[in-house]
């Protein structure tokens, strides 16, 4: 059992009992502080004053809006909670597992697995004043990042001491973006400017098949553990037949139209197209497949295949 009991959870929630919301229209919301309410733990009716877990609680906010007073408390330098639950959070985004695992399991009897690195990762970012670009660049910079994703005979077991990448698919907001990049034709979403990006959305309702496909998450926990980056079936075959994807490719001004346009030569579009999807120049076996590929199709067709092979591909997918 853990030490927080039903005072901790309800002098949380104190500092947010008084929030309102209006809509301001399409996509937009006004949430505010309609000012301070008790709050008071049901059946025993007792009142409880808004605190932070394991703090005291706050007896007179005048006219502030108490979240305010729980902002300072949670970037408080010797908050023991936050910057270690925030920098396990970036410390899985981009080695695809958390020092703590389940990300959100901050619990006494589920310690991370390297304790010292948790700590030098809270402290930096501390110091660093919560300035989430540093430590990412701290992250990125690392060693530990930097492996190969493959293995050797010692460590071909191993997910969770980090002796190797960890392979994983782009996430759905990630992978449209990118699709969307790569082509050159911007994603449409219901009632959001054009050109919108996918992790800009906010509303996990807005329709969209690509991201219900591809595992975007429903919003229905404060981490990344609602969303899947697991592949599926429906997945491969979204990517390899369906419509949308022809017409991200195929669309007038999309970048195989402006290839087209100039005339670029075959090598200078497989250059082009691998730089954009991969981020590297096309290996050997890709400049024979394209080869053979512009033998035998108009230069415009021949294009097209060869992106939509990219996007197809393991190396555009995955972050390995």
């Amino acid at each position: 059992f853990e030490k927080w009991g039903q005072d901790d959870f309800y002098g949380m929630a104190g500092f947010f009992n008084g929030l309102k919301h209006t809509s301001l229209g399409p996509g937009r919301e006004l949430v505010y502080h309609g000012g301070y309410q008790p709050t008071r733990i049901p059946l025993v009716n007792q009142l409880v004053l808004p605190r932070p877990p394991g703090g005291r609680g706050i007896e007179n906010f005048g006219e502030s809006d108490p979240r305010v007073r729980l902002a300072e408390w949670v970037t408080r330098p010797e908050n023991p909670y936050f910057a270690r639950l925030v920098a396990n959070r970036i410390w899985k985004q981009f080695l695809g597992r958390g020092l703590v695992e389940p990300e959100d399991d901050f619990r006494s009897t589920n310690p991370p697995t390297n304790p010292a690195l948790l700590d030098h990762l809270a402290e930096q970012l501390v110091a660093d004043r919560f300035d989430l670009r540093k430590l990412m660049r701290h992250i990125l910079s690392s060693r530990v990042y930097q492996l190969s994703s493959i293995p050797n005979q010692t460590n071909a077991n191993d997910e969770q001491s980090y002796s190797h990448h960890l392979v994983k698919r782009l996430p759905a907001a990630v992978l449209l973006d990118a699709i969307s990049e790569v082509t050159g034709t911007p994603e449409s979403f219901t009632g959001m400017p054009r050109g919108t990006r996918a992790i800009q959305l906010w509303d996990n309702r807005l329709p969209s098949y690509f991201l219900d496909t591809f595992g975007r998450s429903e919003r229905q926990s404060p981490c990344e553990c609602g969303s899947s980056t697991e592949p599926t079936m429906a997945q491969t075959l979204h990517l390899m037949n369906a419509p949308e994807i022809d017409a991200k490719i195929t669309a007038a001004g999309s970048r195989v139209d402006g290839l087209i346009a100039r005339k670029a030569t075959p090598r200078q579009i497989v250059d082009e197209l691998c730089l954009s999807a991969l981020g590297r120049p096309p290996n050997d076996r890709e400049v024979r497949a394209a080869e053979k590929l512009f033998a035998g199709s108009p230069p415009r067709q021949a294009a097209e295949d060869f992106l939509w092979a990219l996007l197809n591909s393991y190396d555009f997918l995955f972050v390995h």
